[in-house]
């Protein structure tokens, strides 16, 4: 691909702004792929870095869990605040605003003396800086790139880097073990830098930037709506789904706070979705415009940024663990098979639009859907009791990763045609927003399926079991049943008087319902990917296939 233009026009600063006429622009894909592999790997830096940390400041429990849960609940808080921000501000000044924050929030994380530093201003800073910078990504595509298949191949390139950035924690982790965590967090605060700097060749959008007015009220509810909704989402495992465990913050009556965190954040959202006609009937414009909820293609758009990232969901939650956990694969390990994902992602989101220019997006979207459909069900029968058929898994990996990279690839375009350039511009922050509530969902909802399935079904089982007491049963589950090791399990019953051969039975019990148990849960993943997959009926203005 190169830069070779029909014609070409400069901005101030010297950056060139393709027009209709001109070659596709590779230089600013890069910069906002750039910018979207930054934000993934800023989150594969802080899990891996996790145990360092707790032995160099000395962090609780409690404050490793604030520590990785803060950056996720400013960024998906404030996304769709900051796609009206860019509205408004202009998206190239958004971008550097949030490139600037990333960068000095990961120096603060190098810096910082202790964990609180490190939380309430590294995390903190990144989480908006992100909240900033990922929906100015998508939000720079349908004003940079003017042409529907320029668009396409733009959007397919900024998919394309969320499969790129499975690297990240490879790097970053044989980087974590040569210098430590501070260096680390201070390499990716220099390659924000970069992203910052990497902007001046950006074109110049921000001309016609909007004279929108600040949505306060909008902005309030937003915020605080999806600030609660997602926390309670995803500390439903940890909170407790119903009564309030030993790690809620608090419990009303007796009762877990997350439910009641969804409910209220509930609340709030439909609160903001009545508020805004309102707003956007007397200004014109509003932080949520009618037509993001009303407009099915856009519905369609919106599905896929949630179930492609609802995937990802189900790997973290389910095939993660498992391999790590319960078969005692090394993070170098688990990484290797999941490169096949991100490989594979890269190349669907990358290649299929420039390769296949003829396909509509709909049939794009569809095979997608039919291919993350297909790996689902490998990944399923890819684990068995105690062990794994690798051949199935690394193909249920790339089944899936040429699927999600499908899907997510088409959203921007399928939203776009729906759109004028402005909304397709500040929807942005709406797809960002689904693409995190999408993931925490899936972590949330499937780990409530798996643990609630393995904790029913072995209450009963044990119970069943001659010669195992009800004493020893209740001993044995006095600590909750988890997605463990065999070993683990085993280590259960070292106190209790059950003999051998009920102990032996109960292992292989336990084996088989810990696959069950994963299988049902990715039925559940099933059956939500099929019923995104329905959405795409709702596309009807689409690429022409000529």
């Amino acid at each position: 691909m190169g830069l070779v233009k029909a014609s070409q026009q400069l901005d101030p600063g010297g950056a060139e702004a393709p027009t209709a006429a001109t070659a596709f622009a590779v230089v600013p894909l890069i910069v906002l792929m750039a910018a979207q592999m930054g934000t993934s790997g800023d989150n594969g830096a802080l899990s891996i870095a996790t145990r360092e940390i707790t032995q160099a400041l000395g962090a609780s429990t409690s404050e490793i869990q604030m520590l990785n849960t803060v950056y996720s609940l400013v960024a998906g808080a404030c996304m769709i605040v900051g796609g009206m921000l860019g509205t408004m501000w202009g998206w190239r000044r958004n971008f550097r605003l949030g490139a600037g924050l990333a960068a000095v929030g990961e120096f603060a994380a190098a810096l910082a003396p202790n964990v609180f530093v490190l939380t309430w201003c590294g995390r903190l800073l990144v989480g908006l800086g992100a909240s900033l910078l990922i929906p100015s990504v998508l939000g720079l595509v349908p004003k940079i790139w003017h042409t529907e298949q320029h668009r396409a191949q733009a959007y397919g390139g900024v998919a394309s880097a969320s499969g790129l950035a499975i690297l990240f924690p490879i790097i970053l982790g044989i980087l974590l073990d040569l210098t430590g965590f501070r260096v680390t967090f201070a390499i990716l605060g220099v390659y924000f830098l970069l992203v910052l700097a990497g902007s001046l060749k950006l074109p110049d959008v921000d001309r016609d930037r909007s004279s929108m007015r600040f949505d306060g009220v909008g902005a309030g509810l937003a915020a605080s709506g999806l600030f609660l909704f997602i926390n309670g989402i995803s500390n439903l495992s940890t909170w407790g789904m119903w009564t309030a465990t030993a790690a809620a913050p608090f419990s009303v009556g007796g009762l877990s706070p997350a439910p009641l965190f969804i409910v209220v954040g509930l609340i709030l959202l439909i609160t903001l979705v009545r508020v805004e006609r309102g707003i956007e009937r007397a200004n014109g414009g509003c932080l949520l415009p009618h037509a993001f909820l009303t407009e099915p293609q856009v519905l369609c758009g919106l599905a896929a940024c949630t179930v492609s990232f609802f995937f990802m969901g189900m790997q973290i939650i389910l095939v993660t663990p498992y391999l790590q956990v319960v078969l005692g694969m090394s993070a170098l390990e688990t990484s290797g098979v999941s490169i096949v994902f991100g490989i594979a992602m890269f190349i669907a989101s990358a290649g299929i639009a420039r390769v296949f220019p003829q396909l509509t997006h709909k049939v794009i979207m569809r095979a997608g859907y039919v291919a993350v459909l297909a790996s689902i069900a490998l990944l399923a029968f890819s684990i068995v009791p105690g062990g794994l058929v690798m051949p199935l898994m690394v193909a249920g990996f790339a089944l899936a990763g040429l699927g999600a990279g499908a899907v997510a690839s088409q959203a921007g375009p399928v939203i776009s045609l729906s759109l004028d350039e402005s909304g397709a511009a500040q929807s942005g922050g709406v797809q960002a927003t689904c693409r995190n509530t999408g993931q925490a969902i899936a972590v949330a909802l499937l780990g409530a399926v798996m643990l609630s399935f393995i904790s029913s079904t072995m209450t009963a089982s044990i119970a069943a079991i001659d010669g195992v007491s009800e004493a020893t049963t209740q001993e044995v589950l006095s600590t909750p049943l988890q997605l463990e090791s065999d070993e683990t399990f085993l280590a259960r019953w070292e106190n209790t008087d059950a003999p051998d051969h009920a102990i032996t039975e109960a292992a292989a019990r336990y084996s088989d319902t810990r696959v069950n148990a994963i299988r049902l849960s990715m039925g559940v993943a099933f059956v939500i990917c099929l019923a995104g997959s329905l959405t795409t009926s709702f596309i009807t203005k689409d690429r022409s296939k000529e």
